[in-house]
């Protein structure tokens, strides 16, 4: 019991919402601005829309957003991703390897 508390308060604690992709296509020149645009959403959990990703897809998309590195972000922007990366990892350890007995 306490480890199903466990994982549902850490897939609730880490379960941001986020923008959904957009199917239709960008212009290229618009495709290459957004490479070196922050992405609020998954950095500051604003303007994320209504739409929720699954762990394996934040994973992800923080993934990608810190292969962005100094270029876009600070530092300190930085550390927050690889924390939140770092947890989201956690989560999905949690619920893969550890699942709880009903």
């Amino acid at each position: 019991m306490k480890k199903c508390i466990v994982a549902a308060f850490l897939l609730l604690a880490f379960g941001t919402a986020v923008h959904a992709e957009d199917s239709t296509a960008a212009p290229q020149g618009a495709d290459d601005a957004s490479k070196q645009k922050k992405d609020d959403c998954i950095l500051n959990a604003k303007d994320c829309g209504d739409q929720a990703l699954s762990i394996e897809n934040k994973i992800q998309r923080l993934k990608e957003e810190i292969a962005k590195g100094s270029r876009v972000y600070t530092p300190k922007e930085l550390q927050k991703l690889k924390h939140k990366l770092e947890d989201a990892n956690d989560v999905l350890d949690e619920l893969l390897f550890h699942p709880t007995n009903n």
